[in-house]
């Protein structure tokens, strides 16, 4: 997967744990897990993510676990205020300055 469709996720608002690793991502857009508000867990490890967009993760209020490990991640542009809920947030292996 090198690219996450807008609508990929319409039909899905009620997923609670969403893993797309080890595949080609280059960027996380703001709109790509606008509908997933349920979701708890998402595991986007193993890719090649270079960029995430600032509002990548603002409806995830449920959200407790995000694993961005083994990216390109250079530097922390997403805010991540909205999810009170967050206990694990691992970016390990990355090239974060």
């Amino acid at each position: 997967i090198e690219y996450i469709s807008p609508a990929i996720f319409d039909e899905l608002d009620h997923l609670k744990s969403l893993a797309i690793c080890y595949n080609n991502l280059t960027r996380i857009e703001s709109f790509n897990f606008e509908k997933l508000t349920k979701l708890e867990n998402l595991s986007l490890s193993k890719n090649r993510i270079t960029h995430i967009d600032q509002n990548s993760f603002l409806n995830l209020e449920n959200l407790k676990t995000l694993k961005l490990a083994y990216n390109l991640i250079t530097h922390l542009s997403f805010d991540l205020s909205n999810c009170k809920k967050l206990e694990l947030l691992d970016m390990s292996e990355n090239q974060l300055e």
